[in-house]
């Protein structure tokens, strides 16, 4: 739809005069009942909708919940809104996910409507339930409670979607026998004692039912999403454990069993309709690529499944949500076997995913506001983005592009995508006319411990897949991303790459079974690549001991005090991939560190370019003799380096008898009891990180001794427990690197004679100075002197060298003096020249 054929209207009366026939009205102040990117996404896209049907944004106003942590954080979502509303800190049943607070906030701050999103509360439908009951008409924009409870209720659209006249095939689950009545009200829903017989209500129900329908299962909160509330189990002794995991991560929701399909794909349809019956389907999308049953690439419109089959699942999708009277957006998510071309359902999202960008990117229709206006009561057929996509496909069929999602996470992929936490200090993504992104942070931005791990959406558009992979690949290598966190780039970068995304051979599992990020892409290109970051991390830690040692120095000196000596040299042991590196690094110059390893040496030049806490430096020299800019940090993952695009994360030796919290979280419970002997790789504790609960492996065996309670909050680095190892235990210690820095092919030839002497002066100087110059450089540095004061063109080469910088401000020959001077010059040099023997530079009297 272009600006030309778009109708502008004067104001939201006029607008839902023309398209609402008498049934619409204006809602102007939302409550956005959410943070992050989903608030950021909303506000975004209803201003954009604005701007282009009235010409000004403001006859919209968004109204924000943010709790200090948020603010704190300097989340971009508030300072995008019109008023913002503090809310209690803490997790958030405190703030974003609590019903009473969200009615509260927009009937004091007047919102005519609460916009949801996707997590916290936006499927619980007690909050549209509330919504009826408040002081003041609030309109919920989202599919009535009745259809939520039916539909977006696990349990109950699985019972709806093996109903005869529904037809959508479904796995063995807890709910195989349970029927649906043949009087089903859409109004009324399921009766709950239906709903009640699908689930299971302990660990030991949910083990029987898993040993009846085999194994391995799934255990599902019915309200959980996005990863949360879903276990899988292998055997039966898992059962109670996970169980336990899936009602503490969605408090009190109903949970059910289900098969589970392996090596299937995760194929998606994007429903939308309105309050008058009308249900669509807006386009397909895979979302295979998964860690911890959570998506972080998405794309779409399905190409892995054949045509037919993507048709039978929007069909499907559609009758379903006709079955109850479904509105507004709303996900119907299948699991495909591609072997068989089989399908069978999964769920519906009773609410709007994150991932629905890629289907506006495929069909052009701005959800978000096409939700706001079906909340007001428009009806599909005058929404302008779905008649245009709708009046496409019948005539053309769907439209001809691709695209590809990037979910950009505080992640480390080396250590399993655990979740990070910590300041940002630079964040830089540039979009263009294909790729483009929006973050819920911003460069001095803060990931806070209760906030999702994702912070950053990328979308990749083109006419093919082929295309849109490989305009993603390049805007990622290009985003910078530095701070306490880690991310999941490098890891997007690589699956992007691999043959079997490529291909499009890909499955849920496919992820945490085939992929390894432990080896940075990098190593792949350059087998250097890992002792050049040895030598980065040894020069980068050693520069910061100097410095810290010449503070001191100063600082004592002004005060009148004896300083200690300058620390001039430090060894470095750092452990990368079960190898131990030591190397020995001495300040050999004002700039300049020598790094030895194992008898060989190497010098590196080091100038401080980014006065920041990764202290981003400019290395030059070294084995390969090249310049990187370098950034450096150390916290309690270990010494990190990244350069070139590719981050290391070096090790020390750690003492196995201290337990110590890897992430900043909350102890919920402790799974071995105190003077409890544990085996070696045995889950010791339970923890609660960015939502997500997870179990923590002691790394040695041993007897247990809590220093924690539990309920106690930790950051990175605490100390949670202490291990007594039993007589005789031999730790596994790292293997020693005995190699040496690679001897490589100089990156410049042989310099003049003056430059060379004026080098190895200058590295003389440096020993004379006090610096620890490496005897062998020394040596060289000697005889490089004496080779380039025996050279009998030094002279001229120094004079022609300064008559060029004189010759800038003057021209010399215009000085009849002068010019006879340096006539007499090029007649020796010219005479010199061509004596026996020599083999100096030649010159002619036009060059000088």
């Amino acid at each position: 739809m272009t600006m030309e054929s778009r109708r502008m209207y004067k104001d939201m009366e006029e607008f839902c005069r023309v398209n609402g026939g008498g049934k619409a009205k204006p809602l102007r102040r939302i409550l956005i009942a959410n943070n992050g990117n989903a608030a950021i996404k909303a506000m975004r896209s209803m201003r954009t909708w604005a701007n282009l049907t009235f010409g000004s944004d403001r006859e919209l106003e968004f109204v924000v919940m943010a709790t200090i942590d948020d603010i704190e954080a300097n989340a971009e979502y508030i300072t995008n809104s019109d008023i913002m509303v503090e809310v209690p800190r803490g997790t958030n049943n405190n703030n974003y996910a609590n019903v009473s607070l969200i009615v509260q906030v927009a009937e004091e701050y007047m919102c005519d409507a609460v916009w949801p999103g996707w997590g916290h509360a936006s499927e619980n439908y007690q909050l549209p339930l509330a919504l009826r009951k408040a002081s003041r008409e609030i309109v919920w924009i989202g599919p009535s409670p009745e259809s939520m409870i039916a539909l977006g209720d696990k349990i109950g659209s699985t019972i709806i979607a093996q109903a005869p006249d529904v037809r959508v095939p479904c796995v063995p689950w807890s709910g195989t026998d349970v029927k649906m009545p043949s009087d089903f009200d859409p109004e009324k829903g399921l009766d709950p004692d239906i709903l009640k017989k699908a689930c299971v209500s302990s660990g030991e129900e949910a083990r029987k039912v898993c040993d009846r329908i085999g194994y391995p299962s799934m255990l599902k909160a019915s309200e959980g999403g996005g990863g949360k509330g879903i276990r899988k189990v292998f055997k039966p002794e898992e059962v109670v454990d996970c169980f336990r995991q899936v009602v503490n991560e969605v408090k009190g929701s109903p949970v059910f069993v289900m098969k589970m399909v392996q090596k299937c794909r995760h194929l998606e349809v994007q429903m939308f309709g309105d309050r008058y019956g009308n249900m669509v389907s807006l386009g397909t999308r895979d979302c295979s690529i998964q860690r911890r049953a959570q998506k972080i690439i998405e794309e779409g419109n399905v190409v892995a499944a054949p045509p037919e089959v993507v048709r039978e699942l929007e069909e499907s999708a559609v009758r379903m949500a006709k079955k109850v009277g479904y509105s507004v957006a709303g996900t119907c998510e299948f699991l495909y076997d591609a072997q068989t071309q089989k399908a069978c359902f999964c769920e519906v999202n009773a609410r709007l995913q994150v991932e629905h960008v890629v289907t506006e990117m495929t069909a052009d229709v701005n959800v978000p506001a096409a939700q706001l206006q079906v909340a007001m009561g428009i009806p599909l057929n005058k929404i302008t983005d779905v008649q245009a996509f709708l009046e496409h496909k019948r005539e053309k069929g769907n439209p001809k592009r691709h695209c590809i999602a990037c979910r950009v996470t505080a992640e480390h992929a080396e250590a399993g995508f655990r979740p990070t936490a910590g300041a940002i200090h630079e964040l830089v993504f540039r979009s263009n006319g294909n790729v483009w992104g929006y973050f819920s942070v911003g460069s001095s931005g803060r990931i806070h411990q209760f906030a999702d791990s994702q912070f950053g959406h990328i979308f990749s558009t083109a006419a093919t897949r082929e295309e849109a992979r490989h305009n993603m690949i390049d805007s990622l290598k290009g985003m910078v991303v530095r701070g306490e966190i880690r991310t999941n780039i490098e890891a997007l970068v690589k699956i992007l790459q691999n043959e079997d995304f490529i291909k499009n051979n890909t499955h849920t599992l496919w992820l945490e079974s085939t992929m390894s990020f432990g080896t940075p892409l990098i190593v792949e290109k350059n087998k250097h690549s890992t002792i050049l970051a040895v030598l980065y991390a040894s020069v980068c830690e050693s520069q910061k001991i100097f410095e810290a040692s010449a503070q001191e120095f100063k600082r004592d000196l002004n005060q009148g005090q004896l300083p200690p000596p300058l620390t001039l040299s430090h060894d470095v042991e750092i452990v990368y991939q079960g190898k131990k590196y030591t190397t020995h690094c001495s300040q050999s110059g004002s700039h300049d560190i020598t790094c030895t390893l194992n008898g060989s040496h190497v010098e590196c030049s080091i100038r401080t370019v980014q006065k920041t806490k990764e202290g981003g430096v400019l290395v030059s020299g070294g084995f390969d003799g090249r310049t990187r800019l370098v950034y450096y940090r150390e916290d309690t993952s270990g010494i990190v380096v990244t350069f070139d695009g590719a981050t290391f994360t070096f090790h020390r030796e750690t003492d196995p008898t201290q337990v110590r919290a890897p992430m900043s979280g909350k102890l919920i419970r402790w799974l071995a009891t105190n003077d409890t002997a544990l085996k070696k790789g045995q889950p010791y504790a339970e923890i609660e990180v960015m939502k997500m609960y997870m179990q923590l492996p002691v790394h040695e065996g041993g007897i247990i001794s809590h220093v924690l309670s539990e309920g106690a909050v930790f950051q990175p680095g605490d100390l949670l427990a202490t291990l007594q190892l039993p007589d005789g235990t031999v730790v596994e210690k790292a293997e020693q690197f005995e190699g040496t820095f690679p001897v490589l092919e100089s990156v410049k030839g042989k310099g003049s004679a003056l430059r060379s002497l004026r080098l190895a002066t200058g590295k003389v100087k440096a020993c004379l100075d006090g610096y620890d110059v490496h005897g062998e450089d020394l040596e060289t540095d000697l005889d490089m002197i004496f080779e380039a004061m025996v050279e009998p063109s030094l002279p001229v080469i120094e004079f022609a060298e300064n008559i060029s910088v004189m010759r800038q401000s003057k021209d010399l020959t215009k000085d009849p003096l002068r010019k006879d001077e340096m006539e007499a010059v090029v007649k020796e040099q010219l005479s010199l020249q061509e004596s026996k023997g020599y083999s100096g530079p030649h010159v002619t009297k036009e060059q000088v």
